[in-house]
């Protein structure tokens, strides 16, 4: 017998957009004697969530914009300033990534 709880989880996590959830992490590093410099590890993880924050910061400048093409000027704007701290974010972690170059 199926489980409705089941159901739920399974759409607990879903959107609709271009690209994929692949959370992997395919990153270049250096090795010193086969092993990963921990710095490279956190560059590489880094320098991915920063370039995955931006594409999502991107959809959500998109969805604020259908806000706005649907009308609702509150809801836009509101989305916008979401926009704005994502953006934030994302110059917090250039900077990050800087340091780390």
């Amino acid at each position: 017998m199926h489980d409705p709880k089941e159901n739920q989880a399974e759409k607990a996590h879903t959107h609709d957009h271009e690209h994929s959830h692949d959370h992997g992490h395919p990153h270049e590093h250096h090795h010193d004697n086969g092993e990963a410099k921990p710095l490279d590890q956190l560059y590489a993880l880094i320098r991915y969530m920063s370039g995955h924050n931006a594409d999502h910061t991107r959809e959500l400048e998109a969805l604020a914009g259908q806000l706005k093409d649907a009308g609702n000027q509150e809801a836009y704007a509101l989305a916008m300033e979401a926009v704005g701290y994502f953006d934030q974010g994302n110059a917090v972690l250039a900077r990050v990534l800087e340091k780390l170059s």
